[in-house]
């Protein structure tokens, strides 16, 4: 788009400029020479490419969450959900991809070791980091560890890390509807034929 400046900032290098919305140039638009001809090429603005809706064909990967940090493994999940990875990235369409994490329950968090008889990655952070959720009534609030977390849903770590980096809106939602996890080696997505997440996507 091109912006008709005021009668006092017209430039004395560049007579000519286009007018916008019928309104006439100071200067006769009949004469063009190749100076004035290239301010006006200067001047063309090129459009920003964005995604419809319609348009978007999402792909399927697979990711072996097997001793893999939390938050580092969470970082590049939320960038392939959005869609960030992917040259037409635009931020009001889901423009992202499945994500299928096998392994999930064997996540583990930066630490110390310590020993567990279920858990073969357990660090002290996990008894220390402190997980919080309120039911909405009064002194509904509850807390408890990483360590109990993963005792009653040891999806829930790697979900809620992913959950929180995502929009906090309904296309937020949306995006975490397509992470798919499931604890051991084996999923149920064979008929997608789902790909091995690229290195450059892994922490």
């Amino acid at each position: 788009m091109i912006v008709r400046r005021g009668p006092q900032t017209w430039p004395r290098s560049a007579r000519w400029i286009p007018a916008v919305s019928g309104v006439r140039c100071p200067c006769s638009a009949r004469r063009r020479p190749r100076r004035q001809q290239r301010l006006f090429e200067e001047l063309t603005v090129t459009k920003t490419y964005m995604a419809k809706p319609g348009t978007v064909e999402p792909e399927w990967f697979v990711v072996d969450a097997d001793a893999q940090i939390v938050g580092r493994l969470a970082t590049k999940i939320a960038t392939v959900l959005m869609g960030k990875h992917k040259p037409t990235y635009t931020p009001h369409v889901d423009t992202g991809d499945y994500v299928v994490v096998v392994n999930a329950d064997r996540v583990r968090f930066s630490g110390a070791p310590a020993a567990h008889p279920k858990h073969p990655y357990l660090t002290t952070k996990m008894e220390k980091k402190i997980y919080d959720r309120y039911s909405g009534y009064p002194s509904g609030r509850k807390l408890s560890t990483a360590l109990e977390v993963w005792e009653r849903k040891p999806n829930m770590i790697l979900r809620e890390a992913v959950r929180r980096m995502l929009p906090k809106n309904k296309l937020g939602r949306q995006m975490l509807k397509k992470l798919k996890l499931y604890s051991g080696t084996e999923h149920p997505h064979q008929a997608q034929c789902p790909q091995q997440i690229p290195d450059h996507l892994m922490p």
